[in-house]
C-alpha cells in the first residue's frame, strides 16, 4: 500500500483542525507542526473549489425556516465582487 503524500496527510491534519475547535497554535502544538506550516495549508486549501464525489462541485443544503415568518418570494445572494444571484422560492 503506498505512502499518503505530504499534501494528503496535511489534507487530514486540516480537516481534524477544522473539527477541532482548537486555535491555529494549540492545534499545531498539539501535533508537531509550527504554527506557520498549518496556516500555509489551512489557506492553500481554503482556496480549492469544493468537490464532491467524482470531483463534481458540492453544494451545501441550505433550509429557510422561519416560523411565524412569509416565505419570501426570492433569495438574493450577494459577493464581495458585486455579483448579485437572485433565486426564486
Amino acid at each position: 500500500m503506498p505512502q499518503p503524500t505530504l499534501s494528503q496527510q496535511m489534507r487530514k491534519l486540516v480537516s481534524a483542525y477544522h473539527s477541532s475547535g482548537q486555535s491555529q497554535r494549540s492545534f499545531a502544538q498539539a501535533h508537531g507542526l509550527t504554527e506557520g506550516k498549518l496556516h500555509y495549508w489551512v489557506k492553500k486549501f481554503s482556496k480549492e473549489p469544493s468537490t464532491g464525489p467524482q470531483g463534481a462541485p458540492s453544494f451545501i443544503p441550505l433550509e429557510v425556516t422561519a416560523p411565524g415568518v412569509p416565505m419570501p418570494s426570492a433569495i438574493m445572494i450577494r459577493m464581495p465582487n458585486g455579483l448579485e444571484i437572485q433565486i426564486p422560492v
